[in-house]
């Protein structure tokens, strides 16, 4: 889920998983692929 950003609104994306605004359609990220390799290396 992204956070609001005093800043910028909305209009930064944080996260794993990347959220269509419009649909509804959720997306993982190419970081949450690295984050999934990492964690199966080490437990």
């Amino acid at each position: 889920m992204d956070c609001f950003e005093w800043g910028d609104g909305y209009l930064d994306r944080f996260g794993l998983i990347y959220v269509d605004r419009k649909t509804l359609m959720r997306y993982r990220k190419e970081s949450s692929y690295w984050i999934a390799g990492f964690l199966k290396r080490q437990y």
